[in-house]
């Protein structure tokens, strides 16, 4: 904060510390500010997480159904046990959690460093964000058997992982570490392929949808995601 005078964040810090958020003297230590917005943000974490749960299963099925769909010889490995489901689950709720982050990252304008070009962020909007590839899951017509879609997500989660200045994506690491979707990530091409169908209807109807026919903001969603 002070080597790049970051005037916003030290307010920000300033207002946290204030000695009133300990409380009065003699008061008990849970009769303070600052452990009231832990109780407050508990609370708004477990009703994220119970409206979250259903969706997120949902979820799960569909772009699992929809991987196993295409690619014959992973269905026939997690059959014969070769491949073990714990493993496989796992995977598929990593997917699902990068959706959640970067659709709630679009929502709150968060995703993109401060200082990246108006035409770094335009390139992503346009050609690779899940609020673009959201409202084409709402037409149709636009479903079709072809890979291109998520590939595009493929790049997104590379760039996160490493970071890209052409699409004003940072490196977050962490969930977009390198390696943690073996099997959705790798293979070969003409055997894995995910269909358009099944995941526009993950990404619009699974875990993202408030309604028929309505896609939900993210704005002010929950970040308690524990299922």
């Amino acid at each position: 904060m002070f080597t790049n005078e970051d005037a916003a964040s030290f307010a920000a810090f300033w207002l946290l510390i204030h000695r009133s958020r300990f409380g009065q003297s003699g008061a008990p230590a849970t009769d303070c500010p600052l452990e009231h917005w832990r109780e407050e943000g508990a609370s708004l974490g477990e009703a994220a997480r119970d409206r979250l749960a259903a969706q997120v299963q949902q979820a799960l099925k569909v772009l699992g159904s929809g991987v196993l769909s295409a690619n014959r010889h992973l269905a026939s490995q997690l059959q014969a046990g070769r491949v073990p489901l714990a493993d496989w689950f796992n995977e598929l709720l990593r997917l699902v959690y990068r959706l959640i982050f970067l659709m709630v990252a679009e929502d709150r304008n968060l995703l993109h460093p401060a200082r990246s070009t108006a035409a770094a962020r335009q390139l992503y909007r346009d050609g690779y964000s899940l609020t673009t590839l959201r409202r084409q899951c709402q037409r149709r017509a636009t479903w079709d058997r072809h890979q291109d879609r998520y590939e595009g997500m493929k790049v997104v989660f590379r760039a996160l992982a490493e970071g890209e200045t052409r699409l004003a994506l940072p490196a977050l690491g962490g969930l977009f570490a390198p390696n943690q979707l073996p099997r959705l990530e790798t293979g070969p091409p003409p055997q894995q392929r995910l269909h358009g169908g099944p995941l526009a209807f993950g990404v619009a109807t699974g875990a993202h949808r408030s309604g028929a026919g309505q896609l939900a903001g993210h704005g002010n969603r929950g970040t308690g995601l524990g299922v």
